[in-house]
């Protein structure tokens, strides 16, 4: 990841006059509240905020510091912004602007999450300059916010360290921490399959056998509020987690490794917790699908981290690619590849429908870092409406892989007519139509 490099400049969020002194401090007298004091960014450079020192009788104090990603250490923050549904033009809108913070002196209204975030951050230590979206990216500059979509990836992989804010603990945060721990603690998930009878979560039995008290069905809900927190179902999230050199999840107070949550989900995923839940909730198979927010993102990020066989960086991509689309050159599998990650934004929820595909963009970038391909990318643009850049890209996928793309609408009838009768599209292994009467091939094994 350190070997990454930035390939995109950032633009210029505003070009000023210089000011007097004077000039400056009545910009500031004036200035409304909500406006953070952005400048004028130098080319590969991005902002970060400092975390002035203070406890909780003190109000936030933030200044933002413009930093060369590529030699400066810092941390990013992967948090969920308040505001659901469609993102509104106003960024202060769009994050809730419920908490006040002074940025470089100057008031600013953000959403309560990310206040919160930054408030524990500095309890814990206030000089690590933290990279948070909604304070860091002038929004009301469409160069700027395209521009930083584009090294969205970059930022997080060059972070050293993201912290996932899950948010504020609650009442029952303490317990449920207690009761993860020492599951994980007491049972080695990779033995279940050998001994499975061994390892039956509805036997008192099994319990005592790991030193615990059973599980009473209180607790088991408490587990599955867990893992439903909002964090869970964000795309974005998917792919900040997915390029992190390392990531600390914070809960309130509490700490948790990557490894500990990824042990975790391994456990709930073998445990039949999801049965006790169907039963003692008459829950449908679509409810209990919903149910694993937590599993659906840390298994499919820890396949993704450890390189499947359709990864760029695995040693069978070139034969995994060829063998399943017959595509020979590494143009096309670059195309592939994005359209793989494009579909896994089934599985989560975006603020802005755009960035189902402008997310797993970030990360093509970052794995192709450095090939002549990556110039090929379209710019984000969000003066489009989600329909027209998805058909865009599918537009695109065609044209460079000589393959309809998964995700595009229903073939005409004459191409239906010619899948019918058995033929295949130029250079494609298998194609098969699925409930959506959308042409797809081989199912691929992302979880």
């Amino acid at each position: 990841m350190s070997s990454l490099k930035l390939e995109t400049a950032i633009p210029n969020a505003r070009v000023n006059k210089p000011k007097s002194r004077f000039g400056l401090m009545w910009d500031r007298w004036t200035r409304s509240v909500g406006e953070p004091p952005y400048k004028t960014l130098p080319e590969y450079h991005i902002r970060v905020l400092k975390i002035k020192p203070g406890t909780s009788e003190h109000p936030l104090r933030l200044k933002l510091k413009v930093i060369d990603p590529r030699n400066f250490k810092y941390t990013a923050l992967s948090y969920t912004w308040d505001y659901d549904g469609e993102a509104p033009d106003d960024a202060s809108v769009a994050s809730g602007a419920t908490q006040e913070v002074l940025c470089g002196g100057i008031p600013v209204r953000i959403g309560q999450n990310l206040y919160d975030a930054l408030s524990q951050i500095r309890d814990i230590q206030s000089d690590v300059p933290v990279f948070a979206d909604a304070l860091c990216i002038n929004f009301e500059d469409y160069r700027e916010r395209t521009a930083y979509m584009e090294i969205m990836g970059h930022i997080y992989a060059r972070a050293a360290s993201v912290i996932v804010w899950l948010g504020k603990k609650d009442r029952t945060s303490d317990e449920t921490m207690l009761i993860m721990r020492r599951l994980v603690n007491s049972i080695d998930w990779r033995r279940i399959n050998d001994n499975a009878n061994d390892y039956n979560f509805r036997d008192p039995q099994f319990f005592q056998h790991i030193g615990m008290e059973p599980l009473t069905l209180k607790q088991w809900r408490q587990i599955y509020a867990f893992t439903q927190m909002k964090w869970f179902t964000r795309y974005w999230a998917f792919f900040e987690l997915a390029v992190a050199k390392q990531a600390l999840f914070l809960w309130g107070e509490a700490c948790m490794e990557y490894n500990f949550l990824i042990d975790f989900g391994m456990i709930l995923g073998l445990s039949g917790w999801l049965d006790d839940l169907r039963r003692s909730n008459n829950m449908r198979d679509e409810q209990v699908e919903s149910a694993v927010g937590l599993t659906k993102m840390l298994g499919p990020v820890t396949r993704l981290r450890t390189l499947p066989p359709w990864h760029p960086k695995q040693n069978d991509y070139a034969t995994w690619m060829m063998d399943n689309y017959g595509l020979r050159n590494e143009e096309q599998r670059a195309w592939k590849f994005f359209e793989i990650l494009l579909e896994s934004s089934e599985a989560f929820e975006c603020r802005d429908e755009r960035d189902k595909v402008y997310a797993p963009l970030t990360f093509a970038r970052v794995v192709f870092a450095g090939k002549p391909m990556n110039k090929q990318w379209p710019k984000p643009d969000y003066s489009r409406s989600a329909g027209q850049v998805l058909n865009e890209f599918c537009t695109l996928i065609l044209q460079h892989t000589g393959q309809p793309s998964i995700l595009a609408p229903p073939q005409p009838p004459p191409h239906q007519q010619q899948h019918e009768r058995g033929q295949q599209y130029p250079g494609q292994a298998s194609v098969r139509n699925d409930d959506r009467g959308r042409t797809r091939g081989p199912r691929v094994p992302y979880g």
